[in-house]
């Protein structure tokens, strides 16, 4: 997990008995991580990776380049990818690489293995609403059902869980690209 982090990660990964891994996002790696450098064996016992892009708390955003590498380890070790993307709607310039974006330029359309994670809440200037929703493909649910126990007891809110056809994942592709140009344009002027 990325480290500097969001809580969350931890203790969730510590409640359902993992022992946590953790990548330094320092300024020497652009504060994005340095993946070549985590041993073989670590990927080897790894279940979960946790990436947040748009970072919090530094604002990185992994490249194209840098999920395409995550996805190639994920396939070559057996991981999920849980993409933390709640700030995603939030920037200046262009808008940032997601990772199912990342899927679905190099034809993953089972989305195998990845994960991504979104919250309504910070788009709509609402913090502490905790409103959100997962993307997850069939073949990735009974691992986001048997971790809701454990992420509802430590966020002590309610979470409600999505599971997307490969339709739907593409329908949300095309709307979130509008609803982020739409959005950019606000924030841009105010």
């Amino acid at each position: 997990m990325p480290n500097p982090f969001y809580q969350i990660y931890e203790g969730a990964a510590l409640l359902a008995g993992a022992k946590p891994y953790f990548i330094n996002c320092t300024a020497e790696n652009d504060y994005l991580g340095d993946f070549d450098a985590v041993p073989a064996e670590v990927w080897e016992k790894t279940a979960l990776l946790f990436v947040c892009t748009p970072g919090n708390p530094t604002g990185a955003v992994l490249s194209k380049e840098k999920f395409k590498k995550l996805i190639e380890l994920s396939d070559q070790y057996n991981f999920v990818i849980a993409s933390d993307e709640c700030y995603s709607e939030l920037w200046f310039d262009q808008p940032p690489v997601g990772l199912l974006e990342v899927c679905a330029e190099i034809g993953r359309d089972d989305y195998k293995n990845c994960i991504v994670f979104h919250s309504l809440s910070k788009r709509s200037n609402l913090p502490g609403m905790r409103s959100g929703f997962v993307a997850v493909m069939q073949h990735c649910s009974s691992l986001i059902y048997s971790s809701v126990p454990i992420m509802v007891r430590q966020c002590r809110f309610n979470i409600n869980w999505l599971l997307f056809t490969h339709g739907t994942m593409k329908y949300m592709l095309k709307k979130t690209a509008s609803n982020i140009a739409r959005n950019s344009t606000c924030f841009s002027q105010n």
